[in-house]
């Protein structure tokens, strides 16, 4: 049997795109993105729940996070979830977040759908559109193909 790591969301910024430099010289991005959900109860009432997530963006995808996104933007994320582990000051730590490998930034300013002047980054020309990849590489290529229809938030 075959299994599936993949997560997609999307959802918004929850501060400025944090960086941070590896012991091999690389960098990492860390995105804070929280999804929004709503939904009425069997008694008539109203729930709206914030769920946040931690996403890592590595290699030139980071550095287009970097350059591109802010508090506020709206982000596409697909990556695996991954758990990572680590001893400080003798007490095991654990983390569990979304590798970023494809992110896809929208404009803040009024919804705007990345072709309207949204961006990412991709790992393809641009004429074929593009997200971030971290395993693509690729050249920085201009504005994605987006839905058709406006965010939903």
């Amino acid at each position: 049997m075959q299994t599936i790591n993949r997560a997609t969301i999307l959802g918004r910024l929850g501060q400025d795109p944090q960086s941070r430099a590896l012991p091999n010289g690389g960098n990492v991005v860390s995105l804070s993105v929280a999804t929004d959900e709503s939904y009425t109860r069997d008694d008539g009432s109203k729930v709206e729940a914030t769920e946040w997530h931690r996403v890592s963006v590595f290699g030139r995808s980071a550095e287009w996070c970097m350059k591109s996104l802010k508090k506020g933007d709206a982000v596409l994320v697909e990556g695996p979830i991954v758990t990572r582990s680590w001893e400080k000051d003798g007490v095991k730590q654990h983390s569990t977040e979304i590798k970023g490998l494809r992110v896809t930034g929208f404009s803040s300013g009024g919804g705007k759908r990345a072709e309207d002047g949204g961006g990412s980054y991709g790992g393809r020309p641009a004429d074929q559109g593009g997200t971030s990849s971290y395993y693509g590489g690729g050249q920085a290529a201009g504005p994605a193909k987006g839905p058709d229809e406006d965010i939903p938030f």
